[in-house]
């Protein structure tokens, strides 16, 4: 990855990259706006109840989840969520917020 793409700089982060660049040529880049947390926080209900069941089968409680954890304070861990794996073939991921 080009080194002024490991940098984060934006002190009021708008989106979530991951990013996969491997040895092998294949490249991933997503960016997902922030936003989406804050707004899947305030309507979580609209969720299929079909999602829902898939959820709890694997033992994750949504309603407690957004209970639990006040929406500002998710937001601020995520802005501060930096992932960086370099494999020892060269493949490297990079998850952050900027």
């Amino acid at each position: 990855m080009a080194k002024d793409k490991l940098k984060t700089t934006t002190k009021d982060p708008r989106f979530l990259y991951i990013m996969v660049q491997s040895n092998d040529g294949d490249d991933v880049n997503i960016r997902i706006p922030l936003i989406l947390i804050n707004l899947s926080m305030k309507f979580h209900h609209f969720i299929p109840r079909s999602a829902r069941k898939a959820m709890e089968d694997e033992g994750f409680d949504l309603d407690r989840f957004i209970d639990e954890v006040p929406t500002e304070e998710l937001l601020e861990a995520v802005k501060e969520f930096d992932v960086n794996i370099v494999s020892s073939d060269g493949d490297t991921v990079r998850v952050f917020c900027e």
